[in-house]
């Protein structure tokens, strides 16, 4: 913003020294969305807390796995992974399919509910969760049956995700609290620390290690490799 007024001035400042008139100045761009959330992940592996940050479609989100904490920042066309107990780090450049979903602009985390009513999810009751009331929306297809649970008002954010896994004959449940957009975040928030070693790869060359060595966890596949075909894209 500061460098955009900054331009605008030095424009306007040589339009009038050159004593012609002044170009309109360039649009200004949208603010980017920034959201932050908390999410209880239970499932047959058992429970996990994450805190998700992003700005536009940069994420940076920390995870507890049975007691290892994962940090996980994604950042135009990187996917980056650090183990925050041994110092590892490793960088990925994303696939194209990844990037292609980043001009959409959609918030890069808690899209459950878009996602769902995109593959036809209907609503199938409206309850009171605590103060709040709640519509509740279910898909169900061979893979089994999935819910979520969103506001009435008409916001698409995730309260609450339940999925029966048919295949598995697993339950998995995600509790999403305290949702707020009342937040300035800097662009570095999503870039990893300078003095961790990152091992860089391109996307082709992680493929290839990913399938004979064990490498850090990819807890957010679509954001690497794009959407998945059950997503509905």
């Amino acid at each position: 913003m500061r460098r955009a007024l900054l331009s605008l001035l030095l424009v306007a400042t040589a339009g009038a020294a050159a004593g012609a008139p002044a170009e309109a100045p360039p649009a200004a761009s949208a603010p980017q969305p920034v959201w932050h959330a908390q999410a209880v992940n239970e499932g047959p592996a058992g429970l996990t807390l994450t805190y998700y940050w992003s700005k536009g479609r940069s994420l940076r989100a920390f995870t507890v796995v049975a007691g290892r904490p994962v940090l996980t920042l994604v950042d135009h066309d990187w996917y980056y992974v650090v183990d925050e107990v041994s110092g590892r780090g490793m960088a990925v450049q994303r696939a194209s399919r990844a990037l292609a979903e980043d001009a959409k602009g959609e918030r890069p985390f808690g899209q459950e509910a878009e996602i769902m009513v995109a593959m036809g999810a209907e609503k199938v009751r409206t309850e009171r969760v605590g103060p709040t009331e709640v519509d509740v929306y279910r898909l169900s297809d061979h893979n089994g049956r999935r819910e979520v649970w969103v506001p009435a008002d008409g916001r698409r954010l995730p309260l609450r995700v339940e999925v029966f896994d048919r295949a598995m004959k697993s339950n998995h449940r995600v509790q999403y609290i305290a949702w707020t957009q009342d937040l300035e975040l800097p662009e570095r928030f999503f870039q990893p620390d300078p003095r961790i070693e990152l091992d860089r790869m391109t996307y082709d060359e992680y493929l290839k290690r990913a399938a004979n060595e064990l490498l850090l966890p990819i807890l957010y596949g679509s954001l690497l490799h794009g959407p998945r075909p059950e997503d509905g894209s």
